[in-house]
Order: C-alpha cells, then structure tokens, then sequence
C-alpha cells in the first residue's frame, strides 16, 4: 500500500498496536531510511 506520493504505508502493526514513543520513533526512522523518505513525511502519512 502507498500514498498519494508514492511513499509506502508503514506497516499495519503499528497504527494497530500501541507503540512505546521510542519504539515509534525507531520504526519512523527505519522506514525513513529504508524508503529515503523524510521522516517528516513518513510520520505524516501515519497519521493522515
């Protein structure tokens, strides 16, 4: 699944599943990193 920027939706498990803060922040910065994406731009698609 992507957006509407192509940018690929986090997995399921965590809009599912409640995350530590710093948990969160480590997936962020992974799918960040793994799709060379802003974080900025991962987070808000989470939570569009």
């Amino acid at each position: 699944m992507t957006s509407a920027a192509g940018v690929p939706a986090p997995p399921s498990t965590v809009t599912i599943h409640q995350l530590a803060p710093a948990v969160g922040f480590e997936v962020l910065r992974e799918v960040s990193q793994h799709t060379h994406t802003k974080l900025q731009t991962v987070a808000e698609t989470v939570i569009a």
